[in-house]
């Protein structure tokens, strides 16, 4: 009951899948955890720490986004 699914009468191949009411519900609350959860983390790093997390999740990004071009 968190989603839905639609096939397009085009190419019913393809299926649409969308968030019910209740799903959004879930997933807001889910959003509000991780959220917490970063301030929750963060507020423990010194300044320091915060650069060096910072630093290695633009190389992981950075790795990433390698990666998905190799896909392309």
């Amino acid at each position: 009951g968190y989603v839905e699914r639609k096939r397009i009468e085009e190419d019913r191949r393809v299926v649409l899948v969308n968030l019910t009411s209740k799903g959004e519900a879930v997933y807001k609350v889910h959003q509000v955890f991780h959220e917490e959860m970063i301030c929750s983390i963060l507020s423990n790093f010194s300044d320091e720490e915060e650069r060096v997390l910072s630093k290695s999740l633009e190389k992981l990004n950075i790795f990433f986004e390698e990666k998905y071009k190799s896909f392309q």
